[in-house]
């Protein structure tokens, strides 16, 4: 829900378009967090998507640290 608030709130009210960027990346990543999920859920985990869907929590932690130094 966090980076969910973070994303939408940085495309709103930061003009800076590579912070824009950052939080597009974040939003799309998120979404496909969520699907994957479900998909893990759903299917009863399996393997390759429950890799899938940490490598996508990664993803989400390093655009958390490029926006702290952005």
């Amino acid at each position: 829900i966090y980076m969910m608030f973070l994303g939408l709130s940085l495309l709103r009210y930061v003009p800076d378009r590579n912070i824009q960027r950052v939080a597009r990346v974040i939003l799309l990543l998120l979404i496909l967090q969520i699907f994957l999920g479900i998909i893990n859920v759903t299917y009863l985990l399996p393997l390759p998507i429950a890799v899938a869907h940490n490598v996508v929590a990664a993803l989400l932690a390093a655009c958390a640290m490029i926006l702290f130094y952005l």
